[in-house]
């Protein structure tokens, strides 16, 4: 006889009510890189947090799919780091995104 399981019941995310269909879920990191430079002289850096700012503008206005049985895909940016210090600009953030579809 085999051990395990051919089926799950997860009553979490339905507040227990059966379900027929549950969101899939994808992770992203984004990462840029730029020159480190004192926030009184900008001009002398790059600032990589300034770029994925750009990029994070345009994920947000991409159109997300709706599947029938699930509904609207959903995005979210969940932790943004980055920087040195405050007064210096980053050189290499990173942003991490939650899709769930």
């Amino acid at each position: 006889m085999s051990r395990g399981s051919r089926f799950l019941i997860n009553g979490e995310p339905t507040n227990n009510r059966l379900a027929l269909a549950s969101m899939g879920a994808l992770r992203a990191v984004f990462r840029s890189t730029g020159k480190m430079a004192h926030s009184a002289y900008p001009e002398l850096g790059d600032s990589a947090i300034h770029k994925l700012v750009k990029v994070l503008g345009k994920l947000l206005k991409l159109p997300l799919p709706v599947a029938h049985d699930v509904g609207q895909s959903t995005l979210n940016i969940g932790q943004i780091e980055g920087g040195y210090a405050p007064t210096s600009s980053p050189t290499r953030p990173r942003r991490r995104c939650w899709c769930g579809w």
